[in-house]
């Protein structure tokens, strides 16, 4: 017969099948992961971390997931289907991706000085395996140390080469086609399986939640809290690489993980925010969370002027910024103006009520302006909704302490249900100063004076703040002035802690040198002795003063000093 019967073609070719989203497991959650030692390693995956003896490093995203999912399998090979399941879930992707990720392994492993005890093996057209020296590798949560907590997300790196090995592609494995390049041949049969894919590439509603979990952490006004909503913005802009607000909100998450970052871990920490602020600019040049990452990238001490400058900018844009507000507010009490940020500081906490920043920010505002029920109030809010929040416990207390209720300072000392993990020079300080502001003997108060005095020079810009007003408090205005000294100017005969450094107590408005603790009402006495004048003058306040012709509220009716 010429021609053949139906039932003789061959059926017609079907496009490549579109997975089940059920059926491929849930990528692994870094910043739910614990910590976790592997042999002579350290793996911390919500900070993004791995230590071995010869170096702390930064580990991208995908690489840490994918020594997760080695070293989950104690030694057993994992395949690469699997690796793709457990690090990629349903994304498409090429057979190269886990080509780096896995070379970027073999990278950080060697950076870290911990070539010769780990290993990831190619099973040829199989998978991998990791090996540590001496056995099976036995992971064990173990606790985060200070340390360790300060640590910033590194950014995106440069794709790393194909590891180098001999071994072939890995044959296709039931069920995973979905992950196989098109091929040319196959384009026209693949077309409506590309294009469904193309469509679901973007995931508005999983980006949108992801940043709803971002901003919640953020709220939290904590290193951690940063670092992991910083984790948490960068997989939105993962699948949504061209929305402005998700690069914009990590470009203020990065930001404030590198203000928290140790010295030597800075420099990569603000460029990866430098990186997130340029590509939220680039598809926006209004974006107002990148605008004020910019502004802040810059530490206000001693440029008030082109920080106050910089935030307005932002705030012509979108004047109910919360972040910029809260911003403008630390600089102006930073700089004497307690009753003009007032109205703003109301504002962000009335707009976002459960944000601790905001919250714990407004003891200190209402304290400025004599408003001392309000600061009440709003420290015992936030020890209700945040317990054991630092930067709340310590407002609190020091409200209680300088306001004439020192025996409340001594009781929050008491309270363990309440208590913060406090540095014990610090905890000592503060019992030794609360309870000579409540006995008002002079040998008590001695005795906390030599404590204080004993304790500044390794508790950092923390301990040094406290202490000038401790000192304050106690009536020592000399010591409290050259602490200020010391802190600010660096001279004079006492040393103090000028910036953050690993293993030291970190306040997230205190990492840097700080001014705001000046114009609280317990340095009342020290704002009146003629070294003040000089102080301020020295550090560019009082250039700032006089360039609007602005009067710090302390003042009053007196003239701006020369």
């Amino acid at each position: 017969m010429l021609c053949r019967r139906f039932a003789d073609l061959p059926p017609p070719a079907r496009p490549p099948a579109v997975p089940n989203a059920s059926s491929i497991p849930t990528p692994i959650d870094l910043a739910r992961r614990p910590s976790l030692a592997l042999g002579a390693a350290r793996i911390e995956p919500s900070v993004l971390a791995l230590e071995g003896p010869q170096a702390r490093v930064t580990v991208e995203p995908r690489v840490m997931q994918v020594l997760l999912a080695l070293a989950d399998a104690g030694g057993a090979v994992v395949a690469r289907d699997t690796l793709m399941d457990l690090c990629w879930g349903s994304q498409v992707v090429g057979e190269d991706a886990l080509n780096r990720a896995v070379a970027g392994v073999r990278r950080v492993v060697r950076q870290a000085g911990l070539e010769a005890a780990i290993t990831v093996e190619t099973i040829p057209r199989v998978g991998y395996r990791l090996q540590v020296v001496g056995g099976v590798p036995a992971v064990a949560t173990v606790p985060l140390s200070l340390a360790a907590n300060r640590l910033a997300p590194a950014h995106e790196s440069e794709p790393e080469p194909k590891p180098e090995s001999a071994a072939a592609p890995a044959a296709p494995s039931a069920g995973h086609g979905r992950r196989r390049l098109l091929g040319a041949a196959a384009f026209t049969a693949a077309a409506g399986g590309l294009a469904l894919w193309l469509r679901t590439r973007a995931d508005p509603a999983s980006a949108q939640a992801l940043m709803a979990q971002g901003d919640q952490a953020l709220r939290l006004a904590t290193s951690d809290a940063d670092r992991r909503g910083a984790l948490l913005y960068a997989q939105a802009v993962q699948l949504v690489p061209n929305h402005a607000s998700a690069w914009g909100r990590l470009a203020l998450a990065r930001h404030q993980v590198a203000e928290a970052a140790p010295p030597d871990q800075y420099p990569s920490a603000r460029a990866a925010a430098d990186e997130a602020i340029a590509r939220a600019l680039a598809l926006d040049p209004r974006q107002p969370d990148a605008l004020a990452a910019r502004a802040l990238l810059v530490p206000a001490f001693g440029a008030w002027a082109r920080a106050e400058d910089a935030l307005k900018t932002v705030l012509l844009i979108d004047p109910e910024h919360l972040p910029t507000l809260d911003a403008l507010v630390l600089v102006l009490s930073s700089a004497g103006t307690a009753a003009g940020h007032l109205a703003m500081r109301q504002k962000t906490v009335s707009a976002d009520p459960f944000n601790a920043g905001y919250n714990f920010r407004s003891i200190y505002s209402g304290w400025m302006n004599g408003q001392i029920g309000a600061a009440d109030r709003a420290g015992e809010r936030g020890l209700e909704l945040w317990p054991r929040h630092f930067a709340t416990w310590l407002a609190r207390s020091s409200l209680f302490a300088f306001t004439g209720r020192p025996q409340r300072a001594l009781a929050m000392l008491d309270d363990a249900d309440r208590l913060p993990a406090l540095p014990p020079p610090l905890a000592a300080a503060m019992r030794s100063t609360y309870a000579a502001l409540v006995s008002e003997r002079a040998a008590d108060r001695a005795a906390a004076r030599e404590t204080l005095l004993r304790t500044v020079a390794a508790g950092g810009p923390l301990m040094a703040v406290s202490a000038s007003m401790m000192l304050a408090s106690l009536g020592e205005v000399s010591l409290a002035l050259d602490v200020t000294e010391a802190y600010l100017l660096e001279r004079g005969p006492i040393v103090a802690g000028t910036s953050w450094q690993p293993g030291q107590l970190l306040h997230v408005d205190l990492r840097r040198r700080s001014t705001n603790y000046l114009f609280l009402p317990v340095m009342a006495q020290v704002r009146e002795d003629p070294r003040f004048e000089d102080i301020v003058r020295e550090v560019g306040m009082t250039a700032y003063w006089l360039r609007d012709g602005r009067k710090p509220d302390y003042l009053g009716a007196r003239p701006i000093p020369a």
